[in-house]
């Protein structure tokens, strides 16, 4: 069989959805540079799609090395410094959690308690930051506690006149939580409750489901 006869048998599988194949830079290129009548625009969409998604998660990989872990994040900051360090906006966070935009803001601020997110959506979020449970674990220890001690400084604010919560700015919010991490810092703690442990196993349940081991160190 012809070199050219193979390519365009393969190429007709792919577009057909029978053969399966890993995108990279090569690939797609390759694909979008093809003319309108080889492949759809549908097919293009998803490649593109598909490319920002690799794009992303290298991305998010190197903006996670970049985070000190021993800076005691909540969940929400946590996420937030990943996002931004990758240059990936909360749209983006939140189409690839099928989820709206400030939806992913409420988390980030602290504003959406960790636990009472349902443990499938949760998975969701370990998927798309490529975070070990364990690493998981901690955060949510470390945020309860820093959440608990926010949360009096809040009180305190509004007993002097403070603006209510919703209405302070992005970075008096992070101020906020540097503070309150600060404080916590010097008291004991890091004991996790039994809530936060039972919700850490059905996330692992629900990520051992999809066959993601490697997230479960």
């Amino acid at each position: 069989m012809k070199e050219e006869n193979l390519d365009e048998l393969i190429a007709a599988g792919i577009r057909q959805g029978s053969i399966a194949f890993e995108l990279d830079d090569r690939v797609i290129d390759a694909f979008l540079e093809r003319s309108q009548e080889e492949i759809s625009e549908g097919a293009r969409h998803r490649i593109k799609a598909k490319l920002k998604l690799r794009r992303q998660d290298a991305a998010i990989a190197l903006a996670k090395a970049s985070i000190p872990r021993k800076e005691k994040l909540s969940l929400g900051r946590y996420c937030e410094a990943v996002r931004e360090n990758a240059g990936i906006t909360r749209a983006d966070i939140a189409a690839r959690l099928r989820t709206k935009e400030d939806y992913v803001q409420r988390l980030e601020r602290g504003d959406l308690d960790p636990l009472t997110i349902p443990a499938v959506q949760f998975a969701d979020l370990v998927e798309v930051f490529q975070t070990h449970l364990s690493l998981i674990a901690e955060i949510l220890v470390s945020g309860i506690e820093t959440a608990v001690a926010k949360q009096s400084y809040r009180v305190a604010a509004r007993a002097h006149g403070g603006v209510r919560h919703d209405q302070r700015t992005e970075d008096v919010e992070r101020a906020l939580d540097a503070f309150a991490r600060k404080m916590q810092a010097k008291s004991q703690g890091g004991q996790a409750a039994p809530e936060t442990h039972a919700f850490v196993a059905k996330v692992r349940e629900e990520l051992q489901r999809r066959g993601r081991g490697e997230l479960l160190k």
